[in-house]
């Protein structure tokens, strides 16, 4: 007969049961015991009794099971810090025997003695004032003797500058800084020109053209740079160009008005676009000051136009040719008369046969 001694990990309580055969442990007829699938739960003392008329006789055998490490889910993958502050990159393991955590990194332990680094007894690696290169892949291995698993977890450091180590020309554009803390936020597009020198490939050097004396004609200049000459038209399309057939560059309206901001822009493909206010980029579904975006972003709405709205509206208008610039002059009009308005106002006529000049009185009555 077999008995299994051991204590409940949820209880702590030691517990004795007679082992019954089953599908996992068995029982041979030479009375050896066998576990097919071994478990956590089978650990513990197992106690053999033997007896026969003659007497009976009992042995004890102690059984360890081990489980290799494993990295649980609650360990993250990507951790982001600001340089200067202190983080702790922390390492999940279960295992039996509990797992011993170490970090590595490009294939060099990170010990006691690593500068601005340590390990803490529970396996976090600690780094105290992050620097710019304390950036790029940790990885962190769990071992016991059953075996061991590790797992890379990426650290990026924010410094305020965006390093692009060569620049090509599909890097120009623009691009958003954003500043924050406890108090708000701020927003700023920053707009990267690529500029490469022109160059006309050799058997262009010398170009011929024919034309018919007394008619117009173009020359076409094959030379490749960044940027490209305005006149050129390119496979990728038509770069944003100004236009106010719908949209005009300078708009007055009346104040307490409902009032539509459009770009004024054409291009092929139809240019995407975001908007500036005063220099303050606006975001869809948040107003400023009574400023919002139009459901897409093409336009800006302004419920009632005041004094303040008056001022500078920047529209950036991009596409796979090119990008833009614009800037709309919104000013906003009284519709009634204060007394402040008072005074001359003089009107100047003129045409080719001369001009006059004619004084207005206006006259606002209380």
């Amino acid at each position: 007969m077999w008995m299994h001694e051991y204590t409940n990990v949820s209880t702590n309580i030691l517990t004795s049961l007679k082992i019954i055969p089953d599908d996992v442990v068995q029982i041979d007829p030479t009375g050896t015991l066998r576990i097919e699938r071994t478990q956590l739960s089978h650990r513990g003392d197992y106690r053999c009794l033997a007896s026969n008329p003659a007497g009976k006789d009992l042995r004890d055998t102690l059984v360890v099971v081990q489980e290799p490490p494993i990295i649980l889910p609650t360990t993250l993958s990507d951790y982001t810090t600001v340089e200067g502050d202190r983080i702790e990159l922390r390492c999940f393991a279960s295992a039996n025997p509990p797992p011993v955590i170490t970090w590595s990194r490009k294939g060099l332990a990170i010990t006691d003695d690593t500068p601005g680094m340590h390990v803490t007894d529970d396996g976090t690696l600690v780094i105290e004032s992050v620097e710019n290169d304390d950036g790029g892949h940790y990885t962190c291995k769990a071992s016991n003797a059953a075996g061991d698993v590790d797992k890379i977890i990426r650290l990026s450091v924010i410094n305020g500058t965006l390093v692009i180590e060569s620049v090509e020309n599909d890097d120009g554009g623009h691009y958003t800084c954003k500043a924050s803390n406890a108090a708000g936020d701020v927003d700023k597009i920053i707009r990267l020109s690529v500029i490469t020198p022109p160059d006309i490939p050799d058997q262009h050097t010398i170009i011929t053209e024919t034309v018919i004396a007394g008619q117009p004609f173009s020359l076409y200049c094959p030379v490749f740079s960044a940027p490209l000459p305005q006149s050129r038209t390119t496979d990728a399309g038509v770069p944003p160009n100004v236009d106010e057939s719908s949209h005009k560059l300078k708009l007055s309206v009346l104040e307490n008005a409902p009032t539509e901001i459009g770009c004024p822009v054409s291009g092929i493909p139809s240019p995407d676009i975001s908007w500036l206010a005063n220099g303050q980029l606006l975001e869809e579904g948040r107003a400023k000051r009574g400023i919002v975006l139009a459901p897409g972003g093409k336009s800006v709405l302004i419920d009632s136009a005041q004094l303040y709205h008056e001022g500078i509206y920047t529209c950036v208008a991009a596409n796979k040719a090119g990008s833009l610039d614009i800037d709309v002059q919104l000013t906003v009009l009284i519709d009634s008369a204060q007394l402040y308005h008072e005074g001359i106002y003089t009107c100047v006529a003129a045409n080719k046969a001369g001009s006059l000049d004619i004084d207005v009185q206006l006259t606002v009555l209380g």
